[in-house]
């Protein structure tokens, strides 16, 4: 049995993973930003072996809160899973510096900060797993997801150079790059604004991408990549999880570049 800490468990990939993961017998502590969206997990977890934590990734003061308390508890972090996302859709030059910003802050250097407070302890005990969420957008750059994309870049090579320089250590980084599911990312995404040189493009985009997320309600097989990812012993070093065929109008603009990166992950 194994102590799981996951982040962004408010809805989507995060809730799945955490209710997949107790039941298969693992202590799990779900964390999302506001315990007031804590309630369809709670409700779903009477009984598991689970419990519910407030944390902000973006936070230090949060983030050494959660890992202490989880140490002092359970006396050990086997498994990280980095859920916890922000995206921002519509022109980079309209969304400007700020955004980009933001979206980094919890995209990337929220899922590296909570990492580098739990390593330590998995190095010492020369064991654990480190799973982070990224995304399709991480081998192409989705139109008016510039950002986006940008952000899930960078994570993709921080769990590809991280996996090579822990191994030694017993410890793997691995990740799941889903394509556009039904969670709640698209819900906590404002639609892009009017009135710019932009906007017909980028609201269509916003309302293609909104579109394929509503109909693609069963997210199933992220959680599934997401569990595996976590308990085997031998993890891929990446997870593409996509539907077939995948959604190309709304994600992707060149179908021979996704191609190429699918034939690139291991």
């Amino acid at each position: 049995m194994s102590v799981i800490l996951i982040s962004g468990c408010s809805s989507g990939f995060g809730l799945g993973a955490a209710i997949a993961l107790a039941r298969r017998g693992e202590t799990v502590v779900a964390t999302m930003r506001s315990l007031d969206k804590a309630e369809p997990l709670r409700t779903v977890a009477k009984g598991m072996d689970m419990e519910i934590l407030c944390l902000d990734v973006t936070e230090p003061a949060s983030r050494d809160k959660v890992v202490s308390d989880v140490m002092a508890r359970h006396g050990q972090i086997d498994v990280l899973i980095n859920n916890a996302g922000l995206c921002s859709v519509g022109a980079s030059e309209v969304l400007g510096e700020g955004d980009l910003r933001a979206q980094f802050e919890t995209n990337v250097f929220g899922a590296f900060s909570l990492t580098m407070a739990v390593l330590p302890s998995m190095r010492a005990r020369r064991s654990g797993r480190i799973v982070n969420v990224t995304s399709v957008a991480s081998y192409v750059a989705p139109r008016f997801m510039t950002g986006y994309a940008a952000t899930k870049h960078a994570l993709d090579a921080i769990s590809v150079g991280m996996d090579l320089e822990l191994k030694d250590f017993n410890i793997r980084v691995t990740s799941v790059a889903p394509a556009a599911y039904g969670t709640g990312l698209g819900k906590n995404s404002s639609p892009p604004a009017a009135g710019t040189p932009y906007s017909n493009e980028a609201i269509k985009r916003y309302e293609a991408w909104t579109a394929t997320m509503d109909g693609r309600t069963d997210i199933s097989p992220v959680v599934e990549a997401i569990v595996e990812a976590a308990t085997t012993v031998d993890p891929k070093q990446r997870y593409l999880v996509t539907p077939t065929p995948p959604p190309f109008a709304a994600i992707v603009d060149e179908k021979e570049r996704f191609d190429e990166a699918r034939r690139a992950t291991v």
